[in-house]
């Protein structure tokens, strides 16, 4: 199994065989350059991405996390997004209780 880990501003993306993974903030600074990554890596039917070490997330995360969403939908993808306490609590406030297209999973503290 093949493991690529990047550096994209302040958020560390790691992708390997159906299963990507992000570390650090998401802002308006890194999200579009995210969002890009992570709709090109979707390969398998079965997707994980996780989340639990993401630390921020802001509204420019969000839209790109219901966009990656969006083209996992499309694909016919299923894509299985773990949450950390800060997503999650981003996502409700922006009223995102459903992601379509992912079936969210929320960690709490």
């Amino acid at each position: 199994m093949w493991r690529h880990t990047e550096l994209l501003l302040c958020c560390e993306l790691t992708t390997s065989d159906g299963h990507l993974a992000l570390a650090g903030e998401i802002d308006l600074a890194n999200a579009a350059m995210i969002e890009t990554r992570l709709i090109a890596a979707l390969a398998h039917p079965v997707t994980e991405l996780d989340c639990r070490a993401v630390t921020f997330l802001g509204a420019p995360g969000v839209r790109a996390l219901l966009r990656v969403a969006a083209a996992a939908l499309a694909a016919g993808i299923t894509l299985h997004l773990h949450c950390s306490p800060a997503v999650a609590k981003t996502l409700d406030l922006c009223g995102c209780r459903r992601v379509p297209g992912a079936v969210l999973h929320r960690y709490d503290c």
